[in-house]
């Protein structure tokens, strides 16, 4: 599975607090900070998107199927959790070790609607698709602020993380059925568990603005590049009825 280039434009709630001391040498606790933020990725699903509106209206003009009610979930964004223990080199200049988690599902379903008296068929295909995609990574950022004034401070930032996805895809197929997928004879259950590991790199700018002490509240716009170029994992097809379950095998796209 493949992530396009992704922008990232969200609102960082972040709250930066250092333990207070007197001392400001090399070793001191002043210099680190500990950063909990969340952020909004923007459209990283336009294929998905496009590919479910082009199934849905070809199911529609279907003559086969019967009737054809359902709906499909369109993915706008992701939802992102991030967290950062930095530690101050220079007066502005900091490092962090980050952490961060995200996470995305959508349903589609079609069925047909034998509510209504029948044309030339009884029965017709339904088709029921759940997956769900966590993604979550470990890296080094560095940022710089400059010090508009008291309290407000401009922010730019750039990192390299290691990030893992884990797709969880379920389809099942009911070639002959009267309502919602599974409630007939035939249909297929196809199971799968996909991961893959990458590198990516960030950058963003922003403004910071100090509220209290040591907390402050950040909002940034940044851009990241990542990429999944090939997910694998064991995936299952098992067909109701006759109890045949194929063997798990490695499944790659």
């Amino acid at each position: 599975m493949k992530y396009p280039f992704i922008l990232l434009t969200f609102l960082l709630i972040c709250g930066s607090l250092a333990a207070q001391c007197a001392k400001t040498g090399w070793l001191s606790l002043q210099r680190l900070s500990l950063e909990l933020s969340s952020g909004y990725y923007f459209s990283p699903w336009d294929n998905y998107n496009r590919a479910a509106q082009t199934i849905a209206d070809r199911i529609m003009l279907d003559p086969y199927f019967y009737e054809p009610r359902g709906a499909y979930e369109k993915i706008n964004g992701d939802l992102m959790y991030r967290g950062a223990l930095g530690y101050r080199l220079f007066r502005g200049l900091r490092v962090s070790f980050t952490a961060q988690y995200s996470t995305s599902s959508a349903p589609f379903e079609m069925y047909p609607d034998m509510t209504v008296p029948p044309l030339n068929e009884n029965t017709s295909p339904a088709f029921r698709q759940k997956f769900s995609l966590d993604v979550y990574s470990f890296g080094l950022a560095a940022d710089y602020r400059y010090a508009v004034n008291r309290r407000i401070s401009l922010v730019t930032n750039a990192g390299l993380d290691r990030f893992t996805g884990k797709l969880d895809f379920r389809f099942i197929y009911d070639e002959g059925a009267t309502g919602p997928a599974g409630s007939g004879f035939g249909w297929r259950d196809v199971k799968a568990r996909l991961d893959d590991n990458v590198l990516a790199w960030h950058a963003g700018l922003g403004l910071s603005f100090r509220l209290t002490g040591r907390i402050s509240l950040q909002v940034m716009g940044e851009y990241r590049r990542l990429r999944f170029e090939g997910m694998e994992g064991p995936g299952t097809v098992e067909y109701w009825g006759s109890g045949e379950k194929t063997p798990a095998e490695t499944i790659n796209f």
